[in-house]
């Protein structure tokens, strides 16, 4: 019997659908001003102790943004790591083609999104239109929530391939050892 692994596909769109609704399901139910103590103790604790600082906070609504970005970073990374464990520690089938391109680019697109989400962004406040690169762009909800929806779900995929990559190379390499004894 073969000790590769195809991945259970309801679990994956379930996961999927986990990772999308959580940053939208926490931007709808943050306050968007800080205005309680209890607000602005947790708005402290994110900023010394998570990724409070990180991205880029709207004036429309910085406090909601504040956790959506800190949350939506450490829900990707748990959340891949939960499913890579549920998925079972064995061998992926990954296609031979191409698989150490795609690998490279997630790990490029996972070190661009994770420094976006830790480091504060500052951009322009002139009136332009412009695509990400304009204080009005990340004022409009809709492109807010994009840019925080692809942040995460790449910040996930990339995780969740790093690792199953990585574990099917130290089976695979386990195996070449065992053969040469």
């Amino acid at each position: 019997m073969s000790n590769i692994n195809r991945p259970n596909k309801k679990f994956d769109a379930f996961m999927i659908w986990v990772v999308l609704l959580f940053p939208i399901a926490v931007f709808i139910f943050s306050p968007v001003y800080a205005e309680t103590a209890g607000q602005k103790e947790f708005a402290e604790f994110l900023d010394n102790y998570l990724f409070g600082h990180g991205y880029y906070k709207p004036d429309a609504y910085p406090f909601a943004s504040k956790i959506t970005n800190s949350f939506s970073l450490v829900f990707a990374i748990f959340a891949a790591f939960i499913a890579a464990v549920i998925q079972g520690w064995k061998k992926y089938d990954f296609p031979e083609k191409n698989t150490i391109f795609a690998g490279f680019i997630l790990v490029v697109l996972l070190i661009f999104f994770i420094w976006t989400s830790v480091v504060h962004m500052e951009f322009s406040t002139s009136q332009g239109r412009s695509f990400g690169t304009k204080a009005s762009f990340y004022n409009n909800y809709f492109f807010y929530m994009t840019a925080m929806l692809s942040k995460t779900v790449v910040i996930y995929f990339a995780i969740r391939f790093i690792l199953a990559f990585l574990v099917t190379f130290l089976i695979e390499w386990q195996e070449y050892r065992a053969k040469k004894k």
